[in-house]
Parts: C-alpha cells; sequence; structure tokens
C-alpha cells in the first residue's frame, strides 16, 4: 500500500467509525472537523504537515513542507488523494479528500456530520 492510499484508508476508516462525529471545538478525541480529518489521516500515513492546524494555515504549512505540489483546481485532472482546499478571505473555509470516481471524504458539519459522497 503507498503512503497516500493509506492517508485515504485513515480518510475512510474515521468516516465509517461512528464513533467520530463533527465539531470545531475538537473536545474529545473522536470529535473532527475539517481541517483535523485531514491533517490527522495525513500524520497518521506519516506524511509532513508542518506546522498545519486548521485550514486558514494548511495551504502555507503544508506548502512549507516542500512535499506537497499545489494547483489551482481543475476538476478534469483530479487524482485519487487530492485535498481540495477552499480558503475563503476573512472565514477558514473548507478542505475535502477527493476519493476518485467524483467521491469526496469530508468532515461536513454538525448536520451532515462525516461522509463519503
Amino acid at each position: 500500500m503507498t503512503i497516500i492510499e493509506k492517508f485515504i484508508a485513515l480518510v475512510c476508516e474515521i468516516i465509517s467509525d461512528k464513533r467520530y462525529f463533527y465539531s470545531q471545538d475538537r473536545e474529545t478525541f473522536f470529535a473532527t472537523d475539517c481541517s483535523d480529518l485531514i491533517l490527522r489521516c495525513l500524520k497518521n500515513a506519516g506524511l509532513p504537515i508542518g506546522k498545519a492546524t486548521y485550514t486558514g494555515n494548511m495551504l502555507e504549512q503544508l506548502k512549507a513542507t516542500g512535499y506537497y505540489d499545489i494547483f489551482k483546481f481543475d476538476k478534469t485532472k483530479l487524482q485519487r488523494g487530492d485535498i481540495l482546499l477552499k480558503h475563503i478571505s476573512g472565514n477558514n473555509g473548507h478542505v475535502v479528500l477527493y476519493l476518485g470516481d467524483n467521491k469526496i471524504g469530508e468532515a461536513a458539519g454538525k448536520k451532515a456530520g462525516l461522509r463519503m459522497k
């Protein structure tokens, strides 16, 4: 299993585990939000995350590791394992994992929870 497949498997494992739930407060081990889900799984797969802690600093910190290729979004070139980060000025934005076959994995919010769609 490649390191990217390990990362993807970890994201899918957390999403599928009903003990995990969406929370920006991260008050327990099982509480996660969109950035924590991605960063936790990157780190546990053995990938560098630098000092990334939330979507607001994720792009800058992942880029600083020198490990990631950063591209502008192009739907026609998505590859399994791509991290899609939407940063909105004045807002933390959102981050999801592209799973392939037009599917994503994400911690979507309190109402939608953790999901693959």
